[in-house]
């Protein structure tokens, strides 16, 4: 078996060295290493072959001559490199290219992670330095979030089991009920025997869900659109109208993304329509949830949340967002105030004695019209359909918060996958509890000692 020579050629920046031979290599770093490799052949099929190695930052050039198996299997060498003896043994030919892809792969990361950082600074190079590494966290974070939910869904989906009892006729409320998540909980609860008003911005849309669902005489079409305050009222108003006693409010409509929008009572556009719409309407309808609770059956209200929740917090100074916006943050932000205004007004009620619970609900990370307009969507609409929950899976927690008897010592609860879930330390926290509640009061115009205490017709 031939020696393997190692030539080391230190030179400096960008001239020719030598490799050993008195041949002129071509142009290397700094304190290079050029390594001719003769003897180990790791391919029968080819009598000459040269392999580039990654091995400690150091280029290795094998070049190869034709050998036996025998010799290939018994052949190895050694490289000194620096202040260590590094020894490879001749190893098969489908681990060596194994070997070579990983690095490539790792390179390619590289690349395409560096290039994604270019983008990002090219989108957003108008913008001061602080936001934009502000940005970037909540992107990376939400990113992370996301991942952490789909892992969360795959270990703990067996969980979503909900019984259905026999709702008796009662009445539930539930926002955004015509499509998506909403029209599963829609058909479920109207299965279970309830009587079912839905609040949507166009009753049109409702006509198909009309024609599909089982008991579709209980199933009751009001207009609702969130983005209006006064249009809340007229929807509650509504549901008063026709039943004094409400026993289960699901607060599930929702939008994510999109571009800056101040609403007409000048709200940012994600706030108002996941949150502030919703805190409104339990408001207005809490009077009549108090009317249908017993200690025996409580009346529920279920806010749908997410785990996009985890990264946001609530700009007290700035909560539309006029300084500046980043539509990822405005999400977390809207779903992190549901959160915490479930908790706190679930302390409320337990102090007034209210025979009413409340609990904020993540349905998972679910294929919905939500994700329509992401670029997520549009490069990877397969991924969505094997990885993500359909609609009628999503569904599936909210009816658990809305059924199920061990949940009446636990209000306030966040549920993820029919049992407690993982929220940020920023919504445990009660002192930004009452401040956004105080906040939320003062912007939809409600007095804080006067919450949900009011029958407004």
């Amino acid at each position: 078996m031939r020696r393997t020579t190692v030539t080391r050629t230190r030179q400096t920046r960008g001239s020719a060295g030598d490799d050993g031979n008195g041949n002129r290599s071509p142009r290397m770093p700094v304190s290079a290493y050029n390594i001719r490799i003769d003897g180990t052949c790791f391919d029968k099929r080819y009598s000459v072959s040269t392999v580039r190695v990654i091995l400690s930052g150091h280029d290795l050039e094998q070049r190869c001559g034709k050998q036996t198996r025998a010799e290939r299997e018994k052949a190895h060498f050694s490289v000194k490199a620096l202040n260590g003896t590094y020894r490879l043994s001749a190893i098969s030919t489908g681990e060596r290219v194994a070997y070579l892809n990983f690095h490539k792969k790792k390179m390619y990361l590289i690349l395409a992670a560096s290039l994604a950082v270019i983008i990002f600074w090219y989108i957003n190079r108008d913008k001061p330095i602080k936001y934009i590494l502000r940005d970037a966290r909540y992107a990376l974070h939400m990113q992370g979030v996301g991942f952490a939910g789909l892992v969360d869904d795959w270990l703990q989906g067996w969980r979503n089991k909900p019984m259905l009892p026999d709702g008796e006729k009662r009445i539930a409320v539930i926002t955004g009920g015509a499509r998506g998540i909403g029209a599963e909980v829609v058909k479920q609860l109207l299965k279970a025997n309830m009587i079912v008003i839905i609040g949507i911005r166009r009753p049109e849309m409702a006509e198909k869900l009309i024609r599909e669902v089982e008991n579709s005489e209980n199933l009751i079409v009001y207009q609702l659109d969130l983005q209006s305050l006064k249009s809340v009222k007229l929807f509650s108003s509504e549901v008063l109208k026709r039943y004094s006693t409400v026993h289960i409010l699901v607060n599930n409509a929702g939008i994510m993304y999109g571009d800056y929008k101040l609403t007409e009572d000048g709200f940012e556009s994600q706030l108002a329509v996941n949150y502030l719409g919703h805190f409104y309407l339990t408001h207005l309808l809490l009077p009549a949830l108090k009317n249908g609770g017993t200690p025996q059956q409580v009346s529920r209200i279920v806010n749908v949340t997410s785990c996009a929740h985890y990264p946001g917090e609530i700009d007290f100074d700035d909560i539309n967002m006029k300084k500046h916006y980043d539509t990822i943050a405005a999400y977390a932000q809207s779903k992190l105030a549901q959160l915490m205004s479930t908790r706190y007004i679930n302390k409320m009620l337990e102090l007034e004695n209210a025979h009413v619970k409340c609990y904020s609900v993540h349905p998972g990370i679910v294929d919905t019209d939500l994700f329509q307009q992401t670029m997520f969507r549009k490069l990877f609409p397969w991924v969505m359909k094997m990885c993500f929950k359909t609609p009628q899976q999503g569904a599936l927690p909210i009816l658990y918060a809305c059924f199920d008897k061990d949940l009446l010592q636990h209000g306030g609860l966040y549920i993820s996958n029919c049992q407690e879930g993982y929220s940020n330390s920023f919504s445990k926290n009660i002192m930004y509890q009452e401040r956004l509640h105080t906040l939320s009061c003062e912007l939809v115009n409600v007095k804080f000692e006067r919450f949900g205490k009011e029958l407004i017709l």
